[in-house]
């Protein structure tokens, strides 16, 4: 037999089943992690709109942004992470919360567009530079 190489596959189910074994209160720790990224950041400015019609959430601060480094490397990465070990959090595990388990997200930070379901994902450069 070849060698087989492969990539461990991910169900779109999954992240939402682990956030809600992860997290006692799953929608309590959403908007904690919200603004807690936002504070790791270095925010002092955060506005956050919920339209429930439309089911979505936008969150818009001024905090550092991310690299494409940092996008690819610890964002869509599990168990990636910024935090110092022995940091509050520090497991990457906010991400399957706030961005794998739904539907579709989209995220706009510095001159990069993050869109993605799942683990599927697209990163583009846009004109658009945003501060954070």
């Amino acid at each position: 037999m070849e060698q087989i190489n492969g990539k461990v596959k991910v169900s779109g189910e999954y992240f939402l089943k682990m956030a809600k074994a992860d997290y006692r209160n799953y929608r309590e720790a959403l908007w904690r992690e919200i603004y807690q990224n936002s504070i790791d950041a270095g925010a002092t400015e955060i506005t956050v709109e919920c339209n429930t019609e439309a089911r979505s959430i936008t969150i818009i601060d001024d905090g550092c942004g991310m690299s494409l480094e940092t996008l690819t490397e610890k964002l869509l990465a599990l168990g990636g992470t910024l935090k110092a070990a022995g940091s509050t959090g520090a497991f990457g595990k906010a991400k399957e919360l706030e961005l794998f388990s739904w539907k579709e997200y989209m995220l706009h930070t510095k001159n990069l567009l993050l869109m993605g379901n799942g683990d599927n994902y697209s990163i583009t450069d846009t004109q658009d530079i945003l501060d954070g």
